[in-house]
């Protein structure tokens, strides 16, 4: 019986990320730790379904674990795996990915660690993923495509052929990316946006198409 571990916590990615869990690990033995004060107010388990919340300081790791984020912002990402890495040196290396079967991950196509694809999300092919990357329901990536490390694709994001995505890029809801552009890293780009020319790392991008409209302060992900 597998056993999986999530490392942090948020109520709204843990709910989905159980339905990944019952149609890839129906009988795994799973358990959650929560590096954070933070309580999960909301409902996120399946009926039934018990899973232990344990505190990261009353928790050992076991090396028959397969660990997955149970977060989903990039920023969020990159504390926690940052976090366990530190105090308990769980590396990239250490982690899972979590591919639901009615994606389609391109045979020519590769990713690092912690890759989650939620129901209908597509990798076409000689694209490379880097560590940490979610991919919501109904995102495509398009051929030869670069995504860096932490980045989250939110519902029906698209990015065509021949992209260079920054680590710790959000693309929300719908938003578009046109063939060959690049995005810097910890770029946001706001839910249904077209984004036809190459943004810079740090900035919130919103519209059709797509234009900064403002920096963000104390990028995360400033230089990666």
């Amino acid at each position: 019986m597998s056993r999986i571990t999530f490392l942090g916590a948020s109520a709204m990615s843990l709910s989905m990320l159980f339905e990944l869990i019952l149609d890839q690990h129906a009988h795994a033995k799973v358990e959650i730790i929560n590096n954070s004060d933070s309580a999960l107010d909301d409902p996120f388990l399946p009926e039934g379904m018990e899973v232990p919340i344990i505190k990261a300081e009353n928790w050992s790791p076991t090396s028959e674990e397969i660990y997955l984020l149970g977060v989903n912002l990039p920023k969020t990402k990159k504390i926690v795996f940052e976090y366990f890495h530190r105090q308990f040196d769980i590396s990239p290396q250490n982690y899972g990915q979590l591919i639901h079967s009615s994606s389609i991950f391109g045979r020519t196509s590769q990713s690092g660690p912690g890759l989650v694809m939620h129901p209908l999300s597509v990798v076409s092919a000689q694209t490379q993923l880097g560590k940490m990357v979610s991919l919501n329901r109904g995102t495509t990536v398009g051929h030869h495509t670069r995504i860096g490390d932490y980045c989250t694709l939110h519902p029906a994001a698209n990015v065509a052929g021949r992209c260079r995505i920054g680590s710790g890029v959000t693309l929300g809801m719908g938003a578009n990316v046109i063939d060959g552009i690049h995005i810097g890293s910890g770029t946001f780009v706001g839910a249904g946006a077209v984004v036809t020319r190459n943004l810079p790392p740090g900035v919130v991008a919103y519209g059709q198409p797509a234009k900064v409209i403002k920096e963000i302060d104390n990028n995360p992900f400033h230089g990666t």
